[in-house]
């Protein structure tokens, strides 16, 4: 009876988790095509899973540093917005289990996103979870940064 409960356990956990990278998938299909484009002309898309969760903040302040002009010397940098809705997509390929992250910054006021879409290329060195900027898209009413990390 035991390994029944167990062999069932495992077949729930399963099939949740793999419910759940398919709806980040899905979702990421019909709400921001070109990141999945973009993992995809990578030729990543085979070696990847999927998870993606979101979170809205009534106020929220960036963090980055800057380093201008390509010298050794960093300062600090802050942005204080308003509400903002920030969804996370995370790949990590299965075979070197480094994590690729998609941040996408959605943003209420008007205002709160050319704050934003200014103080990026200026903080583009680190930003969030001290990971590199490798690329970030602007769109609509959302700023999209790409991170790359180690495992």
């Amino acid at each position: 009876m035991k390994l029944l409960s167990i062999v069932f356990i495992l077949i729930t956990t399963i099939v949740l988790c793999s419910c759940s990278s398919n709806d980040c998938s899905e979702d990421l299909s019909k709400n921001h095509p070109q990141i999945k484009t973009y993992i995809e002309e990578l030729e990543l898309a085979d070696y990847m899973e999927v998870s993606c969760n979101s979170e809205t903040h009534d106020n929220y302040s960036f963090h980055g540093y800057q380093e201008p002009g390509g010298k050794c010397s960093h300062f600090e940098v802050k942005l204080d917005v308003g509400k903002t809705t920030i969804t996370t997509y995370t790949f990590k390929n299965k075979e070197d289990k480094r994590l690729y992250d998609f941040i996408v910054y959605s943003f209420v006021s008007d205002e709160d996103l050319k704050k934003m879409q200014n103080f990026v290329p200026d903080a583009s060195l680190y930003l969030e979870k001290n990971k590199e900027i490798h690329e970030y898209f602007i769109e609509k009413d959302q700023v999209i940064l790409y991170y790359y990390g180690f495992p």
